[in-house]
């Protein structure tokens, strides 16, 4: 996990606490164990503004609670596979396939090396995303632009897909150059 991940967690993770903490601090004399505990709004320095910060730390955490929802609810639903119809049958073509075929341009184009390729389906649309590593030669802006093209072209040729295509290349590092000349060990 990242740090910038592992930070946005913990950053989360404290603030549930410091909303759950003072709840079950008040709620803990109605649970009738044998020793009682002073309401949180005797504790020194900060009993006085807690009942504020649970207020406000609670409406930000439902507002968002919410718009998660919202978001989960309308985000587009993905697919596995696509159903080709013809006049003379039907053809399930799935991700796999549509990444073969991706893997199989970028290497043989020569420009990429160890590609990493993602393919999501939605209804009517296909997001591609390449990665790897690109070898440093003249024209990378124009080389990539030729690849994406010719992805395109191929999916729409070889697959018949109408489809939306999203084609994203990102280019992680430069490959380094391999030199031919060795040295013979005598």
């Amino acid at each position: 996990m990242s740090k910038g991940k592992k930070f946005i967690f913990i950053l989360a993770d404290l603030f549930f606490l410091t909303i759950l903490i003072p709840i079950l601090w008040d709620y803990f004399n109605y649970m009738n164990f044998r020793w009682e505990l002073m309401p949180s709004s005797e504790i020194p320095y900060i009993g006085n503004h807690l009942s504020q910060y649970i207020f406000i730390s609670s409406s930000i955490l439902g507002a968002l609670l919410l718009i998660c929802l919202l978001i989960l609810i309308f985000y587009p639903k993905t697919y596995q596979e696509v159903l080709l119809d013809d006049k003379t049958g039907n053809l399930t073509l799935k991700v796999s396939a549509i990444e073969g075929l991706v893997r199989e341009i970028v290497s043989n184009n020569g420009y990429i090396r160890n590609p990493k390729i993602n393919v999501t389906l939605f209804q009517a649309k296909i997001k591609i995303d390449v990665k790897g590593e690109i070898i440093p030669r003249v024209e990378i802006v124009e080389k990539t632009k030729e690849i994406e093209q010719e992805i395109k072209e191929s999916i729409q040729n070889f697959f018949g897909i109408n489809y939306d295509l999203k084609l994203k290349i990102k280019v992680s590092s430069l490959a380094e150059n391999k030199s031919s000349t060795s040295r013979r060990v005598e």
